[in-house]
C-alpha cells in the first residue's frame, strides 16, 4: 500500500517543526552570548557612569549626548546623526537652557 497523503504532511510537519526549532535555539544562544551594550566606549572602567552636572553653571542653551557616541561626552557633538542613519533610530540630545531673567 501506498503512504497516505496525511502521513506525509505529518512528516513534513515534524521536519518543519524540527528545522525551526534548531534555527530558534541557535539564534538565542547567540544573541546571550553578545548582549547588547548601549555605551560603546564612554567611562567603560567604572562600574557604573554617572555625570553630575551643576545646573547653575549653565549659562546658555546646552545639548547633552543621550547616544553615547559623542567625542565630547557628556556635551553633543552630533554623533547621533550617524547613529541613527546605521540604525533606524531617532534619539537627538537633551538640550538644556536657563530660564531667561528679566
Amino acid at each position: 500500500l501506498p503512504p497516505s497523503p496525511s502521513i506525509a504532511v505529518i512528516g513534513t510537519t515534524h521536519l518543519t517543526t524540527a528545522l525551526g526549532y534548531s534555527v530558534y535555539t541557535t539564534v538565542m544562544l547567540h544573541m546571550g552570548k553578545h548582549k547588547c551594550h548601549i555605551n560603546p566606549n564612554i567611562s567603560k572602567h567604572l562600574n557604573k557612569c554617572a555625570t553630575v552636572i551643576d545646573v547653575e553653571s549653565i549659562t546658555g542653551k546646552t545639548a547633552y549626548c543621550r547616544c553615547w557616541r559623542s567625542a565630547k561626552f557628556p556635551l553633543c557633538d552630533g554623533a547621533h546623526n550617524k547613529h541613527n542613519e546605521e540604525t533606524g533610530d531617532n534619539i537627538g540630545p537633551l538640550v538644556i537652557e536657563p530660564k531667561k531673567t528679566a
